[in-house]
């Protein structure tokens, strides 16, 4: 079962383009806009396969249109030689109704990127992870501890975080899960993804669970999405709750879902 919560408005798409044999230095990347909407600064992710041996180091990678342009580069797998075989690549676009552009990611050992994006800044510290202007409970309950925008905090007391609900009506949220574990794996400056991995206790067994959040350094949004394996079907149902608090301003709340 999977649950999301994204606070966007329609598609981005971006496609990767292989060209030539394992010794091209270079892939296309094709976005386009396809909702008919304007995009200004939108956040893009492109995953992008790479021969072995072709690239050892994510930093000998840049990303160009005409000139180069801000991006950010992770390892998401490796060969077994240790070179990089799916290079994750976050950049941001702006894009008018139904654009389409050609990017180009050139990438090897003479290769390096020139341009640089403002950061998000990442700080760990005891029980909390703190990502620019959202402060993150280290084992998921809670789940956002705060979240400051124009000096106030918009996260209130109440159940906060991923819950599942059991065929009997029984609620489960991650205060009871076991072996949770939080590891950043996108760091900045553009992107920050801290997913949370765990067991969650049930009648019959612990179901393993990852709850990822994704922050962009372009848009005050949280992106977030849960995965609960469940092949024995002992799940009804999977919840967010945010005790959101709300004051007397005139503050609009933009809420989206997949």
């Amino acid at each position: 079962r999977r649950f999301g919560w994204l606070a966007m408005l329609g598609p981005v798409v971006a496609a990767v383009l292989v060209a030539g044999q394992a010794s091209v230095t270079s892939r296309q990347i094709d976005v386009s806009e396809t909702a008919g909407i304007t995009r200004t600064e939108y956040p893009i992710t492109a995953r992008v396969e790479l021969p072995r041996g072709a690239l050892r180091d994510a930093s000998n990678a840049r990303l160009k249109v005409t000139d180069e342009v801000a991006a950010q580069f992770t390892v998401e797998t490796s060969w077994d030689d240790g070179s990089v075989r799916a290079l994750n690549v976050d950049f941001n676009a702006s894009l008018a109704p139904g654009e389409r552009r050609r990017y180009v990611l050139e990438f090897g050992p003479d290769v390096k990127a020139s341009v640089s994006g403002r950061g998000l800044s990442v700080t760990e510290e005891g029980d909390a992870v703190q990502v620019g202007s959202i402060r993150f409970g280290r084992n998921g309950a809670p789940l956002v501890l705060a979240a400051n925008y124009v000096k106030m905090n918009f996260i209130g007391n109440g159940r906060n975080g991923i819950s599942v609900t059991d065929p009997a009506g029984t609620q489960h949220d991650l205060s009871s899960a076991q072996d949770v574990r939080l590891n950043v794996v996108k760091r900045g400056p553009l992107k920050v993804v801290p997913p949370y991995a765990g067991r969650l206790p049930l009648d019959q067994g612990a179901a393993p669970f990852v709850v990822t959040m994704e922050m962009p350094n372009s848009k005050s949004w949280l992106k977030m999405s849960a995965v609960v394996q469940d092949p024995a079907k002992r799940i009804r149902s999977i919840a967010f709750d945010s005790p959101l608090a709300f004051s007397a301003l005139p503050l609009t709340y933009d809420f989206g879902t997949e």
